[in-house]
């Protein structure tokens, strides 16, 4: 008995730390390759490709004081519908909050926008319908 609760103390203390790296390092940096290989997989390909999509509006989304401040789970929204962090739709792009971020680390606006072909979601002026 005394065996087997080590063994799932050590599952559990992995898959704390595990899980951590797998989203916020792994998967947050797919989220900006073209062609990961999650988007070719038909199990994972619809997941994958709305997960994205869902990424993109949480660089797009910002508050007046320039934070992030929408759809936080990378891959997995439980926590974002729980806490109505969630938006489902791109909104649209709250220039103010843009230069207070901007001000606020001191950094250079061109260097910025010399980015674009990262996350061109971010920079684009018109919204989606």
């Amino acid at each position: 008995m005394s065996r087997m609760l080590t063994k799932c103390s050590r599952f559990v203390r992995s898959s704390a730390v595990g899980w951590p790296i797998l989203m916020f390092s792994y998967l947050h940096d797919r989220m900006h390759v073209e062609n990961f290989w999650m988007a070719k997989v038909p199990g994972l390909r619809t997941w994958f490709l709305k997960a994205r999509r869902l990424h993109d509006i949480h660089h797009k989304s910002l508050d007046s004081d320039g934070f992030m401040d929408a759809n936080f789970g990378i891959g997995f929204y439980f926590f974002d519908r729980f806490f109505g962090t969630m938006a489902k739709r791109h909104r649209r792009f709250n220039w103010c909050g843009y230069k207070a971020a901007i001000e606020r680390y001191g950094l250079d606006e061109a260097e910025l926008l010399s980015l674009q072909s990262c996350s061109k979601s971010l920079f684009q002026k018109t919204d989606r319908p």
